[in-house]
């Protein structure tokens, strides 16, 4: 079995004997989920979208990660069906706890996230999004599954 470290701003893909990971603060964390083709993806995105005519393979964007994820996955839109997502990550780490969870860049980055999978028709089965801690991220390719642990914004006090 391959551990894979996926770091901010890039995605990877592996197999049934792969295991991918991530930590999200307000990253969100995509992971993309196929059983029928053995393939699983998981991206760690930094910002909703990107500006117009900026590298359509930049994935520190939720938008164009998505997709370029797809790609690299070669799921064809006809067996989206066949996947299903989840979301995790979002959090607010910097912030104070009283602000406006719609002034956070975490809350844009999972209302992209939304936005792009449902825009898809990719159904996303769990999400484990925003509050006031970060997330470890974990994609089991051997059974199809997703692991979300929490960590708390004080533990590196």
């Amino acid at each position: 079995m391959s551990k894979i470290y996926v770091p901010i701003g890039e995605y990877r893909v592996g197999n049934s004997k792969d295991v991918l990971h991530a930590l999200l603060g307000s990253c969100v964390g995509v992971a993309i989920l196929c059983a029928k083709k053995d393939v699983y993806g998981l991206a760690h995105c930094l910002l909703p979208s990107a500006e117009c005519g900026q590298s359509s393979g930049d994935s520190r964007y939720v938008d164009r990660a998505i997709y370029a994820l797809l790609d690299e996955m070669k799921l064809l839109a006809h067996e989206y069906k066949y996947a299903n997502a989840v979301i995790a990550g979002g959090g607010n780490m910097t912030m104070p706890e009283s602000t406006e969870s719609n002034k956070l860049i975490g809350d844009a980055n999972v209302r992209e996230a939304e936005a792009c999978l449902n825009k898809l028709g990719i159904h996303i089965s769990h999400k484990d999004t925003l509050g006031m801690e970060g997330r470890k991220m974990i994609v089991y390719g051997l059974d199809n599954s997703c692991e979300i642990q929490m960590i708390s914004r004080n533990s590196a006090s």
